[in-house]
């Protein structure tokens, strides 16, 4: 999914007045959520992104079956944002289902960064 198409969908599902300045922010968010767990893992070394507008055909982390987290990311800040506090409550669920899942199955098929204890320990 591209930030276009993100966007898109959640301007279909909640018609809404917010710019998209704001929902581009929103997406730099869970992206940046997305790119923490990938750099705990071993293999990652994802860098910080900031969503801007030249970036609108950019692919983002999450695929099929993960990615509608952005959708309902930006459903839950909108509805946030109008003041429908109940659907902004059911779309964050949803959305954190989303990221859940996929925190899950990058977990089983990706093993975490070895981290040396040694440090750790007190003198």
């Amino acid at each position: 999914m591209t930030v276009r198409e993100a966007i898109e969908l959640a301007d279909e599902m909640r018609p809404n007045g917010i710019g998209e300045a704001l929902k581009r922010k929103w997406l730099t968010d869970i992206e940046g959520e997305c790119v923490e767990h990938l750099n705990r893992h071993e293999g990652g070394n994802a860098e910080p992104w900031v969503c801007t507008e030249e970036e609108d055909e950019t692919e983002l982390i999450l695929s099929e079956p993960y990615e509608m987290a952005y959708v309902y990311k930006l459903v839950a800040e909108i509805d946030r944002a109008q003041g429908e506090f109940d659907l902004a409550n059911n779309a964050a669920t949803i959305c954190n289902g989303y990221m859940e899942d996929w925190k899950a199955w990058y977990r089983r098929n990706h093993r975490p960064k070895k981290v040396d204890r040694r440090k750790w320990v007190v003198c």
